[in-house]
């Protein structure tokens, strides 16, 4: 009697080590969400903002691990419309722009407060996906 007949078959590929690492897209982004609000907070003090980022580098011939300090890049910017300065404030996914309904850029207010509210307000719309 063939013993193989009775076993089940699948296609499924067992996930490779990279793949079970990465994370949920929307995490990376609430994270960067919230990086750029930490940044807001020490633009409103006057002072720069910056990350951990580990790198890797040859040394020696060998690739040697290192924690550097990275400056964020703010999301926002200001533009004078001639009544008067506004923020502006265009959402990023790693290097790629997120536009919402076409449009890249979302006109946030007169001052850093408004562009904290609209970050805010992005981030609390980003976990209530979950709910």
């Amino acid at each position: 009697m063939n013993i193989m007949l009775n076993l089940n078959f699948s296609n499924t590929a067992r996930p490779t080590a990279i793949e079970l690492r990465q994370r949920p897209c929307m995490d990376i982004f609430e994270e960067s969400v919230e990086t750029q609000l930490q940044a807001i907070v020490a633009e409103k003090k006057g002072d720069g903002f910056k990350v951990k980022k580990t790198r890797y580098r040859e040394e020696g011939g060998r690739r040697v691990k290192k924690d550097i300090e990275v400056r964020v890049r703010p999301w926002w910017w200001t533009e004078d419309t001639g009544k008067g300065v506004i923020y502006n404030l265009t959402m990023k996914y790693g290097s790629q722009t997120v536009a919402v309904k076409d449009k890249p850029t979302i006109v946030a207010g007169k001052d850093l407060n408004a562009v904290e509210k609209v970050l805010k307000a992005i981030l609390e719309a980003t976990k209530s996906r979950d709910a």
